[in-house]
């Protein structure tokens, strides 16, 4: 070997040493550097002697890379929805506590069985109707607690929609550069930085990473859908303002950067916090919100349906019914028999007019006249019969009846109760109600299928179905004509051109007037959104969607705005604490009187009397008490709750093990770094050294 060939060895040596030393002492000052893959340095020989780096090779482990980022998302979109899921149950508080919706139950209906005790004390009822009040606050502030973290579930969304974006442009941005960087050696670091960019876009959205020939990644869902490659495509996501049950929300819409065209990727999300928000946000969340309607709406019906079997003494002299969403021409569709009366200051009866729905009469045991088959000409009956003595009015929804002198009770025959879709004449009208609600809280109308629909105008229902995913299934505007029947509306719902026939089914439930809802088979989880509804049913104020208690908000809107009636809260001598006897009472008889405590215990009975509960979606419709109802309700929203946090415990433990394995292939190890930076020393000093003894050669060779 030559003097130059030598020394020129020893110079690539001394290069290649230096190039391995910085390698190492790269690996070792990122050691803790999340995301950061260890760099290897290759080398191969010279054809005529010496060494040269020939690459310096991230050690990076597709196979582990792919099991620890899927492991990651799910991890991540477990993880947030199981917080949001308890703190919904924080919502409800403790059970043992009196300090919680369950003591809230407790409290109001021991102070109405107080009552018993002491009729006539003021200060009791006053108690009564203020924890009654104090009920449904609490309903209403766990309900409006649900709705909160519904908004901070989109809130959130976005901001991971916002972050994912900037991942993304940040990925195809180094894409470009790794491919010009790779064709010169030199693209360690910039792949390192895309590296961790990646990792941090798992943890949001469940991608693929699929290498590129010239340079670079393609990031794609799961699923297959291109998310970037040379230039980055844009999630778009809804920001509705205030959410509310009424509340809906658009799909997470992929936007191309080449066309701007948009697309529902919704179903394509599989992992990471974007699907935990939106499973939250449009799941899990939404059916505690149910269940909190269904247990307001049992317990509005409950005290209701009690109160109308009894009376306030003295009677009042006017019974200012509900709301109903009905119409005077909507079919009276009574059986049983009822009967109304009229007492004096001291509760004797002096007037009693018989209902006889089987007969279709009305009569004051003078007079018999015909009440027809419509809520009018029933309400036309009922004037005429009273004449001097009081008055009947049917209008926007409400009947009321009012007497000219004394008071007015009611009673429905104990041998042969009236009947209108489950609930008595009184309750059904709502004329003694307990609790006021702003709409309908029971969408059993007792309608019939020919009842026409009794719109002002022709209306428009622009709706929206959704799969359990969230992804858009379909949308469609309902024309709905002035002049259709509640037969027509249905069918109108299940057509599958207009409607949503073959993918959401309605049903008209004769007996009770109601319209079911549910998905087909094969849809299971799909739900309806009301987008608009221009419906409005006669002088109600109320659409066809809020009668019938269609969409996704309906339900969960029901635990807002219930309170004790006005009038009741301002005088509690209205409070109806006793119960009429009216049917079979003869003129001059005690109807009512001072002290008597039944109706009082009738209200205290209802929290423990069976009826029926409305189906969500974590529990199926039943029949059980209000207090069972209300633990079967927190015992579901536990057990969501406690399996969310379980399974996110379990998704976090394999991702765990999953970064850890990888860490184990691609991440530093100090003690080998360290052993490697002493090698590259050594055969640097040893390249010095040759160097060194070629130039004492050459002296020798000058000094001869």
């Amino acid at each position: 070997m030559t003097i130059g060939a030598a020394i020129n060895n020893a110079l690539s040596g001394l290069a290649a040493s230096q190039t391995g030393i910085r390698t190492a002492s790269n690996n070792i000052a990122n050691l803790n550097t999340p995301g950061f893959v260890r760099n290897e340095t290759a080398f191969e020989a010279r054809n005529f002697g010496g060494v040269d780096v020939a690459a310096i090779e991230r050690q990076a482990n597709q196979f582990l890379q792919a099991a620890s980022l899927l492991a990651a998302g799910t991890a991540q979109g477990g993880r947030v929805e199981a917080d949001l899921l308890n703190r919904a149950q924080a919502l409800f508080g403790d059970p043992t506590s009196g300090a919680s919706l369950f003591g809230a139950i407790d409290r109001a209906f021991a102070s109405l069985g107080a009552i018993s005790f002491d009729p006539n004390s003021a200060a009791t009822r006053t108690q009564a109707i203020g924890d009654l009040n104090a009920l449904f606050t609490e309903i209403e502030t766990a309900a409006a607690g649900v709705q909160a973290l519904r908004a901070e579930a989109n809130s959130n969304l976005v901001a991971s929609a916002d972050r994912a974006n900037a991942l993304l442009s940040e990925i195809a941005t180094l894409n470009g550069a790794i491919a010009s960087a790779q064709a010169s050696g030199g693209a360690a670091d910039l792949l390192n930085a895309q590296s961790q960019a990646i990792d941090e876009l798992a943890g949001l959205i469940d991608i693929r990473v699929i290498p590129r020939g010239q340079g670079g990644v393609e990031i794609r869902t799961n699923n297959g859908v291109l998310l970037a490659s040379d230039q980055p495509f844009r999630l778009e996501v809804d920001t509705p303002g205030a959410v509310s049950p009424d509340s809906t929300f658009g799909p997470v819409t992929l936007v191309s950067p080449f066309t701007g065209g948009r697309t529902d990727i919704t179903a394509d999300i599989q992992g990471g916090e974007i699907r935990g928000f939106i499973d939250a946000r449009d799941g899990a969340l939404v059916d505690v919100a149910d269940g909190l309607g269904a247990l307001a709406a049992g317990a509005i019906g409950a005290l209701n349906e009690a109160a109308n079997g009894a009376s306030a003494v003295p009677a009042p002299a006017i019974l200012q019914g509900a709301n109903t969403g009905l119409l005077a021409s909507d079919s009276l569709n009574f059986n049983g028999a009822s009967a109304i009366g009229l007492v004096n200051a001291q509760g004797q009866l002096v007037r009693r007019l018989d209902i006889d729905f089987a007969a279709g009469t009305v009569s004051d045991g003078t007079t018999t006249l015909a009440i027809g088959g419509t809520i009018g000409s029933l309400t036309a009956a009922l004037d005429s019969l009273l004449g001097a003595d009081g008055d009947a009015n049917f209008a926007q929804g409400s009947l009321s009846l009012s007497a000219a002198g004394g008071g007015l009770v009611l009673q429905d025959d104990p041998a042969n109760p009236a009947q209108r879709a489950g609930l008595g004449f009184a309750a059904t009208f709502g004329l003694n109600d307990l609790i006021e609600t702003n709409a309908p809280t029971r969408f059993e109308t007792g309608l019939v299928a020919t009842d026409a629909l009794g719109l002002t105008a022709a209306g428009t229902i622009e709706a929206r179905l959704r799969d359990a995913s969230g992804a858009v299934i379909a949308e469609r505007s309902i024309a709905v004509p002035a002049t259709d029947s509640v037969g027509d509306f249905v069918a109108a719902l299940n057509d599958p051109a207009t409607g949503f026939g073959g993918l959401f089914s309605f049903s008209f439930d004769a007996a009770t007037g109601r319209i079911n809802a549910a998905p087909v088979a094969g849809r299971e989880g799909a739900r309806l959104d009301i987008l608009n509804d221009t419906t409005l049913r006669g002088d109600t104020g109320f659409s066809l969607t809020t009668v019938f208690g269609l969409g996704g908000g309906a339900s969960a809107q029901r635990a807002f705005n219930a309170n004790v009636r006005p009038d009741i809260a301002a005088n509690s001598n209205r409070l109806p604490g006793a119960q009429a006897d009216v049917v079979g009472v003869a003129i001059g008889g005690l109807s009512i009187a001072s002290g008597d405590t039944r109706g009082a215990l009738a209200l205290q009975a209802a929290a423990e009397t069976a009826r029926s509960f409305d189906g969500s979606g974590l529990l199926g419709a039943q029949t059980a008490s209000l207090t069972d109802f209300a633990s079967r309700l927190a015992g579901a929203v536990g057990s969501v709750a406690n399996s969310a946090e379980s399974a996110a415990g379990r998704a976090e433990t394999f991702a765990s093990t999953a970064l850890e394995r990888r860490t184990n292939a691609e991440g530093v190890n100090l003690d080998e770094e360290l052993v490697l930076l002493t090698q590259f020393q050594q055969s640097f000093a040893a390249s010095a050294r040759v160097l060194q003894t070629a130039d004492e050669l050459f002296d020798v060779l000058l000094s001869i």
